[in-house]
Parts: structure tokens; C-alpha cells; sequence
């Protein structure tokens, strides 16, 4: 505390102004105007201040914070006040100084401090939520929506709003449950979906703990993050159906072993039996019937043998992508009549007579040419041929084409066989995949024939 008289000139110094100024009273009290101590006053504009005051216009006294001089470091705050006597006459200002160095120092680390908080959260792509669960009511930071493809302030920040965001009914009960483990009073994380502006949804993960309890030691707040884990989510579901495809793979690799093992093994014994048979009866006795019997069941099962290599180098030629289409201009009704009497062959060698093969095409296709490589898309119908063939007994197999339509021709096979149930109508395709598994099926093969014919008709740019 200081006091001025009417000249401006100090008439009274305490010890607080001598520690903040750095002059004694002695110094000061000698006659001499204030600001002439401390030019600083009249720079900074207090001096004004303080005539203003001596004058009677700043009456209730002036708040004023500056800088100390050069040779000071530090900051003050001033007030001043008129010095009035008993006949209301103001002959002096007293001023009250306070040294406020250190709390504006705090102030600066403060502001700073939440300076760099701010730009922290502005820096995170995690979503930052309040959540008050006495009244329900929830805060959200900027980036709780902004990853959903919201500005800020677009949304209003409530639970009703974060409920109409998620994905179903199932998460919102999701939702209620969280409250639930706040009494466990440990933490919370669980993945749900929550839709984007732009119509799509996104994985989010969510995570809280109650930081605070009431009266009753009830949970009444709650604070966690919102992070979008869409593109982690996406690697997940991409490694699950890596790990499925390869123990499907490991599952067919074992039923094809099995099958081969089968396959190769039953064609193998006829041609030995019977070859056997051939050798020991050319010793004794001579029924030429017999050993013509066993000549066909050698060559049967010979055939079935070269099948069985063929359809696997096959698949790996079309696996592997070495196939090269040799596209040609053919006539699609010649085209049929040769591929049914190529599939005749394979039908008499099979010996099912109660079996008809009859071709079906409209009239409207007389004539008709087609673009394609005529030995694939022959190896196409004869391997689904042969599918109709092998699971009928009797009747007619009907191998034809419907009008063309859009440019395109479809091709068909019709056989009153077993049928296939809708629910197998994909696994039929499937590579070594057969309906009826194990050694004791009823029809034989490889589970190869649809699954080549796919391949290859895919090849041809078909479906």
C-alpha cells in the first residue's frame, strides 16, 4: 500500500511495496513526483489512472494489472481509491499493489496445459463420452460422431441419439446392460455396429468404467471412449474365412485321399483278378466265353482308371490356369448330335440299357452358330452327362438348349436320376465333394465331373 498526495508525491510506502518496488521508503518519500521513480507508470498509462482518480472520475477505484519495469521482472495488479478528508474533498490516491507474477505463471501453465489437452483430443481418432447416469444424460466429444461422418454440432449429444445410431435391437439391449456391470465397478468393452451418414455401418468399439458412486453407492457417472475398428473387424472376418477355407481344404484333401484310395484301388483289383483268371485258365482249359467276360471287365475298369488320372491332371490344368481356348465357329445343333454320340459311347461301355439319350432343341435354333472352344465345352456336357448317367436307372436323358436369348444360348442335361436336394445345390461344385461320403456309397466316383464342368465353363466365360 502507497499514498500520494494532491502533488502525486508519496507520502506513505509499507514494507510489501518496498519487497515488490525494490526501493526503500527512504528513497521515495524525498519530494519527487511518482512516475519520475518509475517512468514505467507513465508508459503503462497508470499515471493516468491515477490523475483520473485525484480528479474524482474513477471513483470506485480502478483495476489495473501492468508489467514492472526492465530492471523488474514480474507483474502487478493495481487499485486505486481517492484519499477523501472530512470535507469530502479528495487530497491524495492511495494505491493497493499486489505482486501476481506467480499466479499469472499459473494461469499461463493452465491455459497451456488445456491448450495442449484440447489439441490432444483434437489428435485422437477415439470418440470421448461423459456419461451421467443418475439423469442419463451423456456428453459426447466431436469425434464420437465426426467418425460416423458427422460435423460438429450436427448432432445433438445425448443417449437418444447414440441409440438411434446403432445397428439393432440387440446392441441397444447391449447398451442397457453396460449400466448393469457399472455396479461390478469394472471395466466395460464391447463391439457393436453404428451406422455412418453416408448409409453404411461401422464397427466401434466401446469402453467405460464408473469413476464416481452415490449416497447409496449406486453408479452415477461414467466416462469411456468410442473407437472405430472397422478396418481391424474387416481383418478378422478375412482371417476366420482364411482359417475356415484351409481346414476345408485339410477336410477335402482327407476325403480325397479317402476316395482315391477307394477309386484307384477297385478298378486296380478287377484288372489284376481278372487278369490273373485269364492267366491260369490260358494253362488248363480253353472257354473262350469266360476270358472274352474278363477281357471287358479289364477294360472296363482300365477306362474307369485313365478317367479317374484324367479328370485330376484336369483340374490341375484348370487350376493352375494352363488351359488355352482354341474359340471356333460352330454349328450348335452338329455340335449336339456329336457330343450325344461321344456320350453313347461311354453309355454302352457302361452297359445300362434301360438308359435313352435324346437331344431337345427348338426350332428356333436350326441353324444357329455359336463362338467357343467345341472340345471344353464337350468335356462341360460330358462330365454332367455322365453325372445323369451314373444316378439314373431307366428312362430318358435329354440333352438340349432352350431359345437364345439376350445373345446367349443355355445349354441343358434333364435325367430322371436321384435329384439333389436344394440345400446341397453348392456343395455339388465343390472340388472331391460327394453327398454320399465313405467307402459304403452307393454310386461310384470321384466328386471331380461337376466341378470341372464349372471350372470349365467359367473358362468359356459362362456360368
Amino acid at each position: 500500500i502507497y499514498v500520494l498526495d494532491h502533488q502525486f508525491k508519496p507520502i506513505y510506502w509499507n514494507r510489501a511495496m518496498e519487497t515488490i518496488s525494490g526501493f526503500s521508503r527512504q528513497n521515495l518519500m524525498n519530494g519527487q513526483i511518482i512516475w519520475e521513480h518509475f517512468p514505467h507508470i507513465k508508459e503503462n498509462g497508470v499515471s493516468a489512472i491515477i490523475q483520473q482518480t485525484m480528479e474524482g472520475k474513477i471513483t470506485p477505484g480502478a483495476d489495473y494489472p501492468y508489467r514492472l519495469s526492465n530492471n523488474r521482472k514480474g507483474i502487478c495488479h493495481e487499485k486505486y481509491l481517492p484519499l477523501i478528508n472530512s470535507q469530502d474533498e479528495i487530497t491524495g490516491v492511495i494505491g493497493f499493489i499486489k505482486d501476481i507474477t506467480e499466479e499469472v505463471a499459473r494461469e499461463n501453465i493452465l491455459e497451456k496445459t488445456q491448450e495442449q489437452y484440447a489439441l490432444t483430443m483434437q489428435s485422437l481418432s477415439d470418440g470421448i463420452w461423459d456419461w451421467n447416469l443418475s439423469s442419463n444424460e451423456i456428453i459426447f466429444n466431436d469425434h464420437c460422431f465426426s467418425m460416423l461422418g458427422y460435423e460438429p454440432g450436427e448432432l445433438s449429444s445425448s443417449i437418444s441419439t447414440f441409440l438411434r445410431l446403432i445397428n439393432s435391437e440387440t446392441d441397444r439391449r447391449l447398451i442397457a446392460k453396460i449400466r448393469e456391470s457399472f455396479l461390478s465397478k469394472e471395466s466395460v468393452e464391447i463391439e457393436l455396429k453404428m451406422k455412418h451418414k453416408d448409409g453404411s455401418w461401422l464397427w466401434i468399439l466401446f469402453r467405460g468404467k464408473c469413476i464416481e458412486h452415490d449416497d447409496q453407492n449406486k453408479p452415477s457417472r461414467a466416462i469411456g471412449t468410442q473407437t472405430n475398428i472397422t478396418e481391424r473387424k474387416k481383418h478378422e472376418f478375412e482371417l476366420i474365412k482364411a482359417k475356415n477355407k484351409a481346414e476345408e481344404n485339410d477336410r477335402l484333401k482327407s476325403s480325397f485321399l479317402s476316395n482315391m484310395s477307394h477309386e484307384i484301388r477297385t478298378p486296380l483289383n478287377a484288372i489284376i483278378g481278372f487278369s490273373d483268371l485269364i492267366i491260369s485258365e490260358e494253362a488248363g482249359s480253353d472257354d473262350s466265353k469266360d476270358k472274352e467276360a474278363y477281357r471287358k471287365q479289364i477294360r472296363r475298369n482300365s477306362d474307369k482308371l485313365l478317367n479317374l488320372i484324367s479328370g485330376i491332371v484336369e483340374l490341375s490344368q484348370l487350376e493352375a490356369g494352363e488351359n488355352e481356348l482354341a474359340i471356333q465357329t460352330i454349328d450348335l445343333v452338329d455340335f449336339l448330335k456329336k457330343t450325344a454320340h461321344y456320350a453313347l459311347t461311354g453309355i454302352a461301355n457302361n452297359q445300362k440299357e434301360n438308359l435313352d439319350l435324346k437331344i431337345k432343341i427348338p426350332l428356333v435354333n436350326r441353324g444357329i452358330q455359336i463362338d467357343t472352344d467345341p472340345q471344353i465345352l464337350r468335356q462341360v456336357l460330358s462330365h454332367i452327362l455322365s453325372n445323369a448317367y451314373k444316378f439314373s436307372e431307366k428312362g430318358d436323358i435329354d440333352l438340349g438348349c432352350l431359345p437364345v436369348e439376350n445373345g446367349k444360348i443355355t445349354l441343358f442335361v434333364k435325367d430322371p436320376g436321384i435329384g439333389i436336394a436344394e440345400v446341397n445345390f453348392q456343395r455339388i461344385f465343390n472340388r472331391f465333394e460327394q453327398i454320399d461320403h465313405g467307402l459304403t456309397r452307393n454310386y461310384e466316383g470321384t466328386g471331380l465331373g461337376l466341378t470341372l464342368a464349372k471350372l470349365s465353363t467359367e473358362l468359356l466365360g459362362g456360368s
